[in-house]
C-alpha cells in the first residue's frame, strides 16, 4: 500500500508502478486532519488488504546540504506532539532506491510532521533538532501500519533557499513530480525484499520524544 496526500504525488506515483497490479496507491487528502482521517479507513480494513505501508510524497527541506528535487527516505518521523515512530527497514529501502535510481540525490535520516508549512525561523529550528525535512501527514498516517513493514519516501520541493512562493515554483514542482515518479519504483523491491518482510514493522518502534 502506497498513501500520497495530494492527487499529483498520486499521479506520480501510479506513473512510477507503471501498472503493477500487487500494490494500491491510496490518496489522503493534504494536512493532519485529512491524514489522520484516512489511517483510521485503512486500520479498519482486513489484515490482508496491504501487507506494508509506504508514504510517498513531496516535502519541504530544511536539513544541511538537501535540495530541490532530492529525495528523502525517513529514518524515523518525528510527530508534533514529542512521539518518534523508528522504521527499522529504512535502509533497505535506501538500498533499493540506490539500486533501482542511481542518478537521484537520496538522503536518510529523520523527517518531521508539522501542523502547518514551515518558513524562515521554523525551518532553522527544524534544521537545529537534525530533521532532514518537514510534512503535515507522515506521522499520523504510519498509525494505519499497525504491526506491518512502513516507509516514508519525500521528495523536496521548497528550501529555506528557495521558498515554496517564488517565480520558480512550476520548474521545481515539476522536478519534484519526475524525481517521485522514478523513485517509486523502488518501493515494490522493499515491500518484496525478505529483510522488509522479517526486519521490523514501524508499530513495534514508537517512543516518546
Amino acid at each position: 500500500m502506497v498513501v500520497t496526500p495530494l492527487r499529483i504525488e498520486m499521479r506520480a506515483v501510479e506513473a512510477g508502478l507503471m501498472g503493477a497490479f500487487d500494490i494500491r496507491v491510496v490518496r489522503a487528502g493534504m494536512g493532519p486532519d485529512k491524514a489522520r482521517a484516512r489511517a483510521r479507513a485503512l486500520s479498519a480494513l482486513p489484515r490482508w488488504e496491504y501487507g506494508s505501508l509506504a508514504v510517498a510524497g513531496f516535502a519541504a527541506g530544511v536539513g544541511a546540504g538537501v535540495g530541490v528535487g532530492d529525495v528523502v527516505i525517513a529514518s524515523e518521523v518525528r510527530g508534533a506532539d514529542g512521539t518518534v515512530v523508528e522504521l527499522p527497514t529504512s535502509g533497505v529501502l535506501l538500498e533499493w532506491m540506490h539500486r533501482v535510481s542511481p542518478k537521484l540525490r537520496l538522503h536518510h535520516g529523520p523527517i518531521e510532521t508539522v501542523d502547518k508549512l514551515v518558513k524562515g525561523r521554523g525551518r532553522q529550528a527544524l534544521r537545529e533538532r537534525g530533521v532532514l525535512a518537514a510534512d503535515m501527514e507522515s506521522a499520523y498516517l504510519l498509525a494505519a501500519a499497525g504491526d506491518r513493514p512502513a516507509g516514508v519516501v519525500r521528495v523536496i520541493t521548497d528550501t529555506p533557499e528557495r521558498e515554496l512562493l517564488r517565480p520558480r515554483l512550476l520548474v521545481d514542482g515539476f522536478k519534484a513530480f519526475r524525481t517521485l515518479r522514478h523513485a517509486t519504483p523502488a518501493l515494490l523491491d522493499w515491500a518484496n525484499d525478505e529483510r522488509t518482510k522479517s526486519g521490523g514493522t514501524a508499530g513495534d518502534d514508537v517512543r516518546s520524544g
